[in-house]
């Protein structure tokens, strides 16, 4: 895991100095799934919608291949039920925060009013939450992924949709739970041009 993140950093630092574009985003998470597996058995949780704020650096052009790095913070969000059993009422709050590389297949349709696009992330995420959720627990991060596509306006505004899944540790009395939380989110975010003159 940390050579993940080593290689997310790395790719950080080198979009910031070769990127083209940087993208300002603003992400809206539907209600997603929370799952904790411990000795092979899994508890499934569902969370509550959410926000986050994101950047990332990309090179390339806007009718081929982009591809750079980025990362996104997730404001707390609530779990709502465990097992099916009703907890919103314990306030019990999580968010992740990954850092990732991201490659971007742009589809050029000879069109100038919006360019079509896919994409693919993969980094590491750091995982926190309030006192509620993890009680005298430690968290650890883990792997980070996404998938989705989207559509890049005249404007340079993006408009897209995103599956990802975020991965973390839990550990408590020497036992160790995995922890998943996979989200479908919408992002909104603008496309802006570095002048490298």
């Amino acid at each position: 895991m940390k050579k993940i993140l080593g290689a997310v950093l790395v790719l950080f630092l080198c979009s910031n100095v070769y990127a083209d574009y940087f993208v300002p985003k603003l992400c809206l998470d539907f209600n997603g799934n929370f799952d904790t597996e411990v000795f092979g058995i899994t508890v499934n949780s569902d969370a509550s919608s959410g926000m986050g704020l994101g950047l990332e650096l990309l090179s390339g052009t806007k009718e081929d291949v982009m591809f750079g790095a980025g990362f996104e913070y997730q404001v707390m969000r609530k779990i709502t039920s465990i097992a099916g059993v009703d907890v919103s009422d314990q306030d019990m709050k999580f968010g992740f925060l990954p850092f990732y590389g991201t490659l971007r297949f742009n589809v050029n349709t000879q069109k100038n009013d919006l360019t079509p696009f896919f994409r693919f992330n993969l980094g590491y995420n750091a995982f926190s939450a309030n006192s509620a959720f993890k009680g005298g627990s430690s968290l650890t991060g883990g792997l980070y992924y996404a998938l989705g596509g989207g559509v890049t306006f005249k404007n340079n505004v993006n408009l897209e949709l995103l599956y990802s899944v975020c991965n973390g540790k839990e550990k408590a009395y020497g036992i160790t739970a995995d922890e998943k939380y996979s989200k479908l989110g919408v992002t909104i975010g603008v496309l802006i041009d570095i002048d490298k003159k």
